[in-house]
């Protein structure tokens, strides 16, 4: 005999000899790399982030060489994010980042470049460049503290 709630409608399965697990949760089971059951909904706290990338991190120091790529053209590259860390003190101007793909940094024309001002940041993991960047800094007025950091998510080498 049935002992559940009582349902308006009649049941749509033999309670005697179904059961519930067998018929109505048949969810895939997950297993970890150890083979250890864990629950559907549940990640482990090792799982990568949800793109399988690995993120890695570049500090841009201030006297970074505008000529040089920060980092080189990887075609596996998932996101990116940028930010100009730099400070300024009293009566001193902080940097602004100046962000280039494929190329140096175009200093004469500011304008033709990414520009990320003190304090700011930028985040692509949409459309990600995968091209080369280049940075430099420029704007700055004694005394500040310059420095920034690039973090870019990368697809595991199989």
């Amino acid at each position: 005999m049935y002992t559940g709630p009582n349902f308006l409608i009649p049941l749509a399965f033999e309670v005697s000899w179904t059961g519930l697990r067998e018929a109505f949760n048949d969810y895939p089971q997950n297993f970890d790399s150890d083979g250890n059951l864990t629950p559907v909904g549940v990640e482990a706290a090792n799982t990568p982030p949800a793109d399988g990338s690995e993120a890695q991190y570049v500090p841009i120091p201030y006297n970074v060489p505008a000529q040089t790529a920060l980092v080189a053209a990887n075609p596996n590259r998932t996101f990116l994010l940028i930010q100009n860390n730099s400070t300024a003190g009293s009566g001193g101007t902080a940097p602004n980042l100046l962000v280039s793909y494929d190329g140096p940094v175009q200093t004469a024309n500011p304008q033709l470049n990414l520009t990320i001002y003190p304090g700011a940041g930028i985040v692509l993991d949409r459309r990600v460049p995968t091209n080369a960047i280049y940075v430099a800094w420029v704007g700055a007025a004694p005394p500040f503290t310059g420095g920034g950091v690039l973090h870019q998510g990368l697809l595991p080498v199989q």
